[in-house]
């Protein structure tokens, strides 16, 4: 499998004693170095986002990250750092060099000491795997199934809705000599996620391809860190569903706080306290059409990795109604069509593993 491996300067921060301001950062990957001049206040913390390396690899690679600062002023000072990567991991690789710059003076003397401390952070790419990226309105894209050992369309199936965020690997792409219907060609695939992987006839589809793009898969944008729903239960509601609060973490930070939640009555109908895996959008829920003015994404459900034993499934999604799902109720919350806009298009490009978005935890406190 080939990847690309682009590692980023994300943060910097500037402590000690103050020794200047204008500083030229020296950044050296094995064979490749870059050279960045920026300025700093003492004391200051900068968030930023800049490209330093850009590495193609077909397997993991440990590599010398080093740097060298130069304060630059009548007489410069400077300092370097060295640390070892580790490339292509498919970890989130975040990466601290501290470099400490002694200022010298007219005489050739130290007089004061200051530390630039530099954050970098890796993202991988797969050069094989590739995201759905464009799709419709509501965050779904038809398509048809092929044989992959024919190449034929199986005509007799239905098409199939596939998510925003859909992990697939790219077989075949064929352009038209000239634009069908508004098309300009079509994208083979085999689905590496999801329900759809698990059957071996549902597991290669194909897409049509637009005017004006080129392809609706992008290896460029990367997964966001899984996601932690926390619907603690806190009463009842006036229609006797247990009702509580949902809280949101990503990376370990509050994405979405307090966001009236809803479910049934009785554990034996619905999902009991305790922590469950969150799964991608599997299909367009019927029931979520109802919504559809409220939201775009009313379709777009979560499935709860829990079953009970007569097979009834469970989501986490938006409506007013709940069958034993956690509901983000649209009668509650002015603001949750918005919010649940917002939800989607963040956990659907969250991933723990392929097919999961994160978890979800159930707390009763009633």
């Amino acid at each position: 499998m080939k990847y690309k491996s682009i590692l980023y300067l994300k943060k910097v921060i500037y402590s000690g004693e103050n020794i200047g301001r204008n500083f030229s950062l020296s950044f050296q990957l094995d064979d490749q170095t870059k050279n960045i001049n920026m300025a700093l206040v003492n004391g200051q913390t900068r968030f930023i986002k800049k490209k330093l390396f850009e590495t193609f690899l077909s397997r993991p690679h440990k590599a010398i990250l080093s740097v060298n600062v130069l304060e630059m002023d009548k007489y410069p000072d400077e300092g370097e750092n060295t640390t070892t990567i580790t490339l292509g991991s498919y970890k989130r690789q975040n990466t601290q060099l501290s470099v400490n710059v002694s200022e010298i003076d007219e005489n050739g003397e130290t007089s004061s000491e200051g530390t630039i401390t530099l954050f970098c952070n890796e993202e991988v790419y797969s050069l094989d795997e590739k995201k759905l990226f464009i799709v419709g309105e509501d965050g779904w894209i038809k398509g048809k199934f092929y044989d992959p050992e024919t190449g034929k369309i199986l005509e007799k199936e239905k098409e199939a809705p596939f998510p925003e965020g859909l992990l697939v690997k790219i077989k075949d792409v064929k352009f038209y000599s000239s634009p069908k219907g508004g098309y300009i060609g079509e994208e083979y695939f085999e689905i590496l996620e999801g329900n759809w992987s698990k059957v071996k006839e549902h597991r290669y589809a194909r897409l049509l391809i637009p005017k004006g793009v080129k392809s609706r898969f992008t290896n460029e944008k990367s997964y966001n860190p899984p996601c932690k729903v926390i619907f603690t239960i806190n009463g009842y509601d006036e229609d006797n569903n247990q009702k509580g609060k949902i809280d949101i973490y990503i990376n370990n930070r509050i994405f979405v706080k307090n966001i009236y939640a809803i479910t049934n009555p009785e554990y034996k109908d619905n999902v009991p306290p305790g922590v469950y895996k969150l799964e991608i959008s599997d299909a367009p829920h019927p029931h979520g059409i109802t919504y559809k003015d409220d939201s775009k994404y009313s379709t777009q459900w979560f499935r709860i990795d829990y079953r009970k034993e007569f097979g009834k499934g469970f989501y986490f999604h938006f409506g007013n109604l709940t069958d034993g799902c956690i509901t983000v109720s649209k009668d509650y919350n002015k603001e949750a069509p918005k919010i649940w806009n917002k939800i989607f298009e963040t956990l659907t490009w969250c991933r723990a593993k392929k097919g999961y978005i994160g978890e979800v935890e159930v707390i009763d406190k009633k």
